[in-house]
């Protein structure tokens, strides 16, 4: 059976899709797996050993370089590689309208969430089978079920597999390694600088060496910051999402905020540390055995999921903000990683 599931972007949710295919693939031996994903994170499916082909996707490229004729000539190449199979069936399982039309573009039956479960409730028209899915589960959940529902078995009862192959041995020149992920998209979803630098200041006593990513050039000037002569602090160079999975596979833990590279860390069966403020840990936070979730619980505004904190800062240049990390200080993390990797 040839199923092709149409999972293109953002990381974080690439990684969710992950358990269900480790489920399809220890439940029902005669599926193969190919998968419609951003350019960016190829990497991602490619590291699955049940996915067959990974066809990329360029469509944040497209939508910038349109209507200029590479864009136009790039987007009807990666129409004619996907007619090129007809599949068995075609799994949305984005639920997006965008990727609806991208599912409904390739050849077989197509199916996806119904419009009560789905993001955008108008891709349902372009299915034709559809699942009823609980809106209230976590996103792996979610999509778990709807492989097992339309694949016909029941979802495997325990933790999520996420299928990576962790290749790099851990070779850590200090005792112990962290990866602070401190990049996100919103405002709202930043834990402050100060409280990084504080974290990798009091993991430096502990004999922990700590290492940074960074992408743009906001993240890298944060980064800076957070290292400056902290002798066990680095910031790695920029390098791509493959070289970021091998550093992260060096480390013994990671700390983050509500990141893709967080969800990674998970998948890559890392000891992580979540801090939440604005956004909801319970429905699309990092999922795993391994996982410490650190969320607010004292404001009635959060989860607000909102991109930007409704407060103005106040005027303590001391406090904390936004207002909803204030009980999740650099001490109560360091003392709660510090606990995990002693164990």
């Amino acid at each position: 059976m040839r199923v092709l599931v149409v999972k293109m972007s953002s990381l974080g949710d690439v990684i969710h899709t992950l358990p269900a295919i480790s489920d399809a693939a220890s439940l029902r031996n005669d599926i193969r797996f190919d998968w419609v994903v951003e350019e960016a994170f190829t990497a991602i499916p490619d590291q699955h050993p049940a996915v067959d082909q990974v066809i990329p996707i360029g469509l944040r490229r497209w939508t910038r370089q349109l209507p200029r004729s590479g864009g136009l000539r790039d987007a009807s190449r990666f129409v004619r590689r996907l007619r090129d199979v007809r599949y068995d069936l075609i799994i949305d399982a984005q639920g997006l309208l965008k990727s609806a039309v991208v599912a409904g573009l390739a050849r077989g039956t197509v199916a996806g969430l119904d419009g009560q479960s789905a993001r955008e409730p108008l891709s349902r028209r372009f299915y034709h089978e559809t699942v009823s899915v609980p809106r209230s589960q976590h996103a792996v959940t979610r999509v778990r079920q709807l492989f097992a529902r339309t694949l016909g078995y029941e979802v495997p009862i325990g933790d999520p597999n996420y299928g990576l192959d962790q290749r790099v041995q851990l070779e850590p020149t200090w005792p112990t390694r962290v990866m602070l992920l401190h990049g996100t998209t919103w405002e709202s979803k930043h834990w402050p600088r100060d409280c990084w630098r504080e974290l990798a200041r009091s993991l430096g006593e502990s004999d922990i060496e700590v290492v940074l990513t960074s992408g743009s050039a906001k993240e890298k000037e944060r980064a800076e910051f957070v290292v400056r002569d902290l002798p066990n602090a680095r910031l790695l160079p920029q390098m791509p999402l493959t070289d970021v999975m091998r550093e992260m596979a060096l480390c013994h833990g990671v700390v983050s905020v509500d990141s893709g590279l967080g969800h990674l860390a998970v998948a890559m069966e890392k000891p992580v540390i979540g801090i939440y403020g604005a956004t909801n840990s319970t429905l699309t936070g990092m999922y795993g055995r391994q996982v410490i979730t650190l969320a607010t619980r004292h404001l009635p505004c959060a989860p607000c999921l909102r991109k930007d904190c409704q407060f103005l800062p106040l005027p303590n240049q001391n406090a904390i903000f936004p207002p909803c990390y204030e009980q999740i200080t650099p001490e109560r993390v360091a003392s709660t990683l510090v606990g995990v990797l002693s164990r």
